[in-house]
């Protein structure tokens, strides 16, 4: 039996990865936050669209 790991070898990331990774943590936060906040005037909006009217 060998004492080293098999795992997968971890690549480091670079400086664009990293700011990619966090700009797209930054907008889904935001959009979730928008979505919490602002739910009512967007399901109002959906509500008075011409196709949704029976």
């Amino acid at each position: 039996m060998s004492s080293d790991s098999s795992g997968p070898i971890p690549v480091p990331w670079n400086v664009r990865q990293i700011m990619y990774a966090a700009l797209t943590v930054i907008a889904v936060v935001l959009l979730f936050t928008g979505m919490y906040r602002f739910y009512m005037v967007v399901f109002l909006f959906f509500l008075l669209l011409p196709e949704n009217r029976f």
